[in-house]
């Protein structure tokens, strides 16, 4: 049986993954936060301005994908499929750059 879902569900997948990784590459608060800051931008977001992570874009950072994937999905069929793509991975690098460019030092 095929889902309609199919970004969803591999971004779903993925996540948890993805999320294993940067933990593991963070070190315990003494290693590597780039990856992290890269692959969650929404999740590190405050990071530009703050010396901590916030609870809630952490919450919004797990279901990052997973929210790419639904929009995906939703617009496989219509004229803003390659709009959405576009959109998704534009706003992503840039709140990437943004991240990467204004983070507090101590995040490095």
């Amino acid at each position: 049986m095929a889902t309609k879902y199919k970004w969803t569900v591999r971004f779903s997948i993925l996540t948890p993954i993805l999320i294993a990784i940067c933990i593991f590459l963070m070190g315990g608060g003494h290693g590597w936060y780039t990856p992290t800051m890269v692959l969650f931008p929404w999740a590190t977001l405050n990071t530009a301005w703050q010396d901590r992570l916030s609870e809630p874009l952490l919450i919004v950072g797990v279901f990052q994908f997973i929210i790419y994937g639904f929009l995906i999905d939703k617009t496989k069929d219509t004229r803003f499929h390659g709009l959405t793509i576009v959109a998704i991975l534009t706003i992503h690098i840039a709140v990437t750059i943004l991240i990467l460019s204004m983070r507090n030092p101590e995040w490095r």
